[in-house]
């Protein structure tokens, strides 16, 4: 949540971790998934959830078989350009994913895209869409 101000308040850079790789580092300095602790609890609260780079606004299924789909960046990390993929059932594991089904790149100043070529015939497939820094680093993808 701080991370998606563009300027977080100043009084969260007095807090400092102590006893760990962090020791004095502000809260504010450290990336977010470093400050998850409770997985159980962050799955049930939508406030805890690591929040991703990129998030969908609309994904509308058209008639002619395209797949409509329009997003917004969503933190103020580094997000050079997007990774789509479609992901087959089964094929997100916590690591990342083991296998797609397609993939595109987007640079930055594109929002939306309408897709024709996802495979009609893949139950449970799902489209994602990630970060890619400047150095063309895809972020992690969130569930």
């Amino acid at each position: 949540w701080a991370l998606s101000l563009l300027t977080p308040d100043p009084a969260w850079a007095e807090f400092q971790c102590q006893n760990s790789e962090f020791t004095n580092t502000s809260i504010i300095d450290i990336p977010e998934k470093f400050l998850a602790c409770n997985n159980t609890e962050e799955d049930e609260n939508e406030d805890l959830q690591l929040t991703p780079d990129v998030k969908f606004r609309h994904v509308h299924f058209l008639k002619d078989g395209g797949v409509r789909s329009t997003w917004f960046v969503n933190m103020k990390t580094d997000v050079a350009d997007f990774r789509l993929v479609v992901l087959g059932n089964g094929s997100h594991t916590q690591d990342g994913w083991k296998e797609s089904i397609w993939e595109k790149i987007e640079p930055y100043n594109t929002r939306s895209d309408t897709f024709y070529t996802l495979p009609k015939h893949q139950e449970g497939a799902r489209l994602c869409i990630m970060g890619m820094s400047s150095e063309g680093n895809t972020n992690p993808l969130l569930p």
